[in-house]
C-alpha cells in the first residue's frame, strides 16, 4: 500500500497489521482514504463560527486519552 497525499495531509497505511482489530481498522481507513480521493471537494475547513461554537461547548472539558473505555469497543 502506498501513502496518499491530500494537500498538506499524508495518510500512510500501516504495514504491521497482524491482529484482527488492526485489520478492520486498516479497512476502515482505506475506505476513508478512497472516499477522500473520490470526493475531494467534500473536504472543507471548519468555519470560524463552527470552531468558536466547538470551543464554547468544550470549554473546561478535560479528556484522558489514555483512560480505559468501560464498554466493548467495536469498529
Amino acid at each position: 500500500m502506498m501513502p496518499y497525499e491530500f494537500g498538506g495531509i499524508v495518510i500512510v497505511p500501516c504495514r504491521d497489521v497482524d491482529d484482527e482489530i488492526d485489520s478492520e481498522l486498516a479497512r476502515i481507513l482505506d475506505l476513508i482514504t478512497r472516499d477522500i480521493a473520490y470526493r475531494r471537494s467534500a473536504l472543507v475547513p471548519l468555519s470560524k463560527a463552527l470552531l468558536a461554537r466547538i470551543e464554547r461547548l468544550t470549554a473546561g472539558v478535560t479528556v484522558d486519552l489514555d483512560a480505559h473505555i468501560e464498554s466493548e469497543v467495536v469498529l
